[in-house]
């Protein structure tokens, strides 16, 4: 009994990290991990709402809370990194721009998103 069980939840599994790895973008990632925090969050306050109808506010605002507290763990242990570099480049390059304004040299703004790398299937 236990091993049909074991091979269908771990199918189960690698269909979600499939699911998860395939989204466009970090943010979709990110909201792919924290999904099932949403639908259990669902489900229970479906079940609070039917047994105790004033309990359902409290349950959805736990579950959001708790939603956008796994969101914030999955950034924190993926991205936090590039996200700190960024902003250690960034002060850099607005310190050589004060430098450059101080010593009379006008350097050109960069655009935020230019340095972003456009996604394989945008059109070009």
């Amino acid at each position: 009994m236990s091993k049909p069980f074991t091979a269908v939840f771990f199918f189960l599994f690698l269909v979600f990290v499939g699911y998860v790895v395939l989204g466009a973008t970090p943010i979709a990632r990110i909201d792919r991990v924290c999904e099932p925090v949403s639908w259990v969050g669902r489900f229970t306050s479906s079940v609070v709402a039917v047994i105790h109808p004033p309990g359902e506010a409290g349950v959805v605002n736990g579950f959001a809370s708790g939603t956008q507290s796994c969101r914030f763990i999955v950034w924190r242990q993926i991205y936090s990194d590039e996200y700190q570099q960024m902003l250690v480049r960034m002060a850099a390059e607005e310190a050589e721009r004060a430098k450059a304004k101080t010593q009379g040299k006008a350097l050109p703004q960069k655009d935020a998103n230019a340095a972003q790398p456009k996604p394989s299937g945008a059109a070009k």
